[in-house]
């Protein structure tokens, strides 16, 4: 081997050194991480008949206000059109006689939403089936947090469904029905793995705008609620 050999060697080595290093590092990388895929923190969740659907929500007579209706384009895409403008909104309510409108009831809340809050919870509901709406490309829609309220049940057995919860809890007189409910999971590591595991605590949805601090399950079992955060 010549002289003007040694140095091409001596860097070849150089370079082979380097990629040898490399590849152990992503490989461990790589093998640390065995952890289960996001599908397995899905929740499992039962919604009564009837409430599946947010386009279905409405305000009962004991609701109290404010009556609040949200205003959107039906596109989903921000680029498929202009934003909405509030007093274009409130110049259309105002020709097509909408009634009912609280002073000072029509505002921005978003690049694509309106609020339009109204005196009373009849006039609210009948404003989602106003022809005004379909006729403009609009849509309406209450927002939950306005009529529902969550709250926190905790010891109840894993082995049950939600299904079978929900058939036998009472709310005491006076309050809304439980509607939905969802099972909250906890991460269960063992050596390298991660697995989600259903646990006792679920997450009801109450109707009406009051939580009680107590259902009756099965009756006459008492359990205790707390508000969901």
């Amino acid at each position: 081997m010549s002289a003007m050999d040694a140095p091409d060697k001596g860097a070849d080595q150089a370079v082979q050194q380097k990629q040898a290093l490399k590849r152990p590092a992503v490989d461990t990388r790589a093998d640390s991480k065995k952890t289960t895929s996001p599908s397995g923190s899905i929740q499992s969740v039962f919604t009564k008949p009837g409430f599946e659907n947010d386009a279905d929500i409405q305000y009962s007579e004991s609701d109290k206000g404010p009556y609040t209706v949200f205003v959107s384009r039906k596109e989903t895409d921000p680029s498929s059109g202009s934003s909405l403008k509030t007093l274009r909104v409130a110049q259309l309510l105002h020709k097509h006689n909408v009634p009912d409108i609280a002073e000072g009831g029509i505002k921005e809340t978003g690049r694509n939403k309106i609020s339009v809050t109204f005196n009373k919870p009849q006039s609210a509901n009948a404003f989602l089936k106003n022809p005004v709406l379909e006729n403009s490309n609009l849509v309406g829609h209450i927002p939950r947090f306005h009529i529902f309220r969550l709250g926190v049940v905790r010891n109840i057995p894993t082995e049950w469904t939600l299904e079978e919860l929900l058939s036998g809890i009472c709310t005491p007189p006076n309050f809304g029905e439980v509607i939905r409910a969802r099972r909250l999971n906890f991460k269960s590591r063992r050596e390298d793995s991660v697995t989600w595991v259903p646990s006792t605590t679920v997450v009801l949805t109450f109707t009406g705008q009051r939580l009680p601090d107590k259902i009756f399950c099965f009756n006459p079992r008492t359990v205790p609620i707390s508000e969901f955060h």
